[in-house]
């Protein structure tokens, strides 16, 4: 089995406080199971 990972840095604007918190709260994408997904935000 193969996957690919990526690490995003930036700045990021919440325009939508729903969905950023349930993107926090569960990650993003189909390889959450392998530890991808997860988000970590902190303040500027």
């Amino acid at each position: 089995m193969q996957y690919s990972s990526l690490d995003f840095q930036g700045i990021l604007s919440v325009t939508d406080a729903d969905n950023f918190t349930n993107a926090l709260i569960n990650g993003i994408g189909p390889a959450k199971a392998f530890g991808c997904g997860l988000l970590l935000v902190r303040r500027a």
